[in-house]
């Protein structure tokens, strides 16, 4: 499974959850972010999460160099949706069959769902009851944590400068730590969601 990711691109990769229509931040409700959140993130597709993650830790970075450089230009909002936006428009670039357009197009998919998943978790700082829908996201990707030093290893989707962060792991748990402490929002940090998955799958 997934074996486009090694270096001998010899299997066919599994398709990811493409949506129907992209739609910026604005115009998807709290439901139909945690719907999209659930169908991409699941336990047939262990490796999206483990590869979103890359995503979301760099994010960050990415977002605050766009509302920079944008304000030069003003071809975009310097907001989220305009983040979104130029996400969109940049995948929509990589339209070829060779492998280099596929890369980009799982590389910029990935940031999408990234500043998705941003987005739901301010919105849940306003809207507390959201909190326990998001967890049960972060759960799907906890798996994908422990999979991150093997994982990274074989991949093609990001670059060592992009997963530069995730050099410490030495063990599976290493990924579960850095996740914990580094990506996971502090207000769902001890849900206990999480923290039942911890001890099904750490001190089992």
């Amino acid at each position: 499974m997934f074996g486009f990711f090694k270096k001998n691109f010899a299997v066919k990769p599994v398709e990811l959850p493409i949506p129907r229509q992209n739609f910026l931040a604005s115009e998807m409700g709290d439901d139909d972010l945690i719907e999209f959140f659930n169908s991409v993130f699941t336990e047939k597709r262990p490796i999206v999460s483990t590869l979103f993650l890359v995503a979301l830790e760099i994010f960050p970075a990415r977002y605050a160099i766009f509302q920079r450089d944008i304000k030069k230009t003003n071809a975009y909002p310097a907001s989220m949706d305009g983040m979104v936006s130029f996400i969109l428009d940049m995948r929509d670039q990589y339209q070829g069959d060779d492998l280099v357009s596929e890369i980009n197009r799982r590389k910029w998919f990935f940031l999408y769902v990234a500043a998705l998943l941003t987005i739901a978790q301010e919105r849940a700082m306003a809207k507390p009851e959201l909190w326990d829908s998001i967890a049960n996201v972060w759960v799907r990707l906890m798996g994908g944590a422990k999979a991150l030093r093997s994982t990274l290893y074989n991949t093609c989707i990001w670059q060592p400068d992009e997963t530069f962060f995730f050099n410490i792991m030495d063990k599976e748990d290493d990924g579960v730590r850095f996740v914990e402490a580094a990506l996971v929002p502090n207000e769902i940090r001890y849900h206990p969601t999480l923290l039942e998955w911890q001890q099904r799958n750490l001190l089992a």
